[in-house]
């Protein structure tokens, strides 16, 4: 089983390449781990998309600046009462320019970003590309993927056991919450944390059921280390939309916090069980639960999965995890590896002087053995 970690931990690494590759990387190597052609929901390109070439040809797709335009539409035929929020990854070669009601979201290469295949009768083409890290509607799941100029992507809805990253709650939110909110964003993107505190109880005063504002309250207060006060609102988030997934992980954290691995291992399963693809925070918070409790196996399986889907680069302690997970197993070299790349990607992060510490001492004893 260690050995199976081990190959596909450098897997990972190589594939990945987390500090040589950019997001943009990332996002290919996600839909390749996803299976070979398009994401899911989103519709091929055409066979003469794109710049058709022959198998010498070299030109990088569209020019820079080009527009990548793509439609959204959910699979119940609905209208959209929202536009798509759209987050894409860190170091993109792409940016957002509108989303729109309509569904119709228009991006922007800032790069020469491409990529090509083959028709049938043997046709080269080439198409620009973005990666997009999440798209989201209230009430459907969440799109990660790759996409093209004249594509389109289908949401599904929700189904009876997933959870949303985007709460229904706020589609009811009053214009002055919403503003009140926004905000207390602002001021969090500064760690104003304070400030945004006061931002979202003023949200939540104009609306107590604003599920994201207890979410991000909780962010606020977890901050400034009232964790007590961050989980009670966090239940409230919790409480106000059962499916919304981010105050569940969120609460695994806390609790991580606080060393209540138990608590935070039952956290972690009802995350899971709503499918949180876009939250690596949740199967980072479960393999937490499972190293401390011992549940080396199933500790094992969650990092791996955790550092597959940050496509973000949030948790770079997910890589100490793994390192703690291996050397846990007596496989001290893949451990060391973990522990490096944890110190590349975060040479001044929580856990550095400890990685630095493992390493040193993992080195002794394999070249003692």
């Amino acid at each position: 089983m260690w050995r199976s970690i081990l190959r596909r931990s450098a897997a990972f690494a190589r594939i990945a390449g987390l500090l040589a590759f950019s997001a943009w990387q990332l996002g290919a190597q996600y839909q390749t781990s996803a299976g070979q052609g398009p994401p899911p929901g989103t519709t091929p390109p055409p066979a003469t998309a794109g710049r058709q070439t022959d198998t010498q040809d070299t030109a990088l797709g569209e020019p820079k600046g080009a527009a990548i335009v793509v439609h959204v539409v959910l699979e119940d035929g609905a209208a959209l009462s929202v536009p798509p929020l759209v987050t894409l990854p860190t170091g993109s070669d792409c940016r957002l320019q509108d989303a729109f009601l309509s569904g119709t979201v228009t991006l922007r290469a800032t790069g020469h970003l491409y990529v090509e295949g083959q028709a049938a009768g043997g046709v080269r083409w080439q198409q620009t590309t973005c990666v997009i890290w999440r798209l989201s509607v209230p009430g459907y799941q969440t799109f990660q993927g790759m996409v093209w100029n004249g594509g389109t992507i289908k949401l599904h809805r929700l189904g009876e056991h997933e959870g949303a990253e985007v709460s229904l709650t706020t589609l009811s939110a009053p214009a002055a919450a919403r503003k009140a909110y926004d905000r207390g964003e602002a001021a969090m993107i500064k760690k104003k944390w304070p400030e945004a505190e006061k931002h979202f109880e003023e949200a939540l005063a104009i609306y107590p059921a604003y599920a994201p504002a207890w979410s991000e309250l909780g962010t606020a207060l977890t901050e400034q280390n009232r964790l007590n006060d961050a989980m009670n609102a966090l239940q409230k988030s919790r409480s106000a939309d059962p499916k919304y997934i981010k105050p569940i992980v969120q609460m695994a954290g806390v609790q991580g916090r606080q060393e209540r691995w138990q608590e935070e291992l039952k956290t972690t399963d009802a995350a899971l069980a709503m499918h949180p693809v876009s939250f690596p925070g949740a199967y980072y918070y479960h393999a937490e639960a499972c190293y401390h409790l011992d549940l080396l196996e199933e500790a094992a399986h969650a990092v791996h999965t955790a550092i597959e889907t940050d496509l973000g680069l949030e948790f770079p302690q997910a890589h100490f995890l793994a390192g703690l997970v291996l050397a846990k197993g007596h496989q001290r070299s893949p451990a060391v590896q973990e522990f490096q790349l944890y110190l590349q990607m975060a040479p001044k992060g929580e856990h550095a002087a400890e990685a630095k510490a493992h390493i040193a001492e993992l080195t002794r004893l394999e070249g003692a053995s």
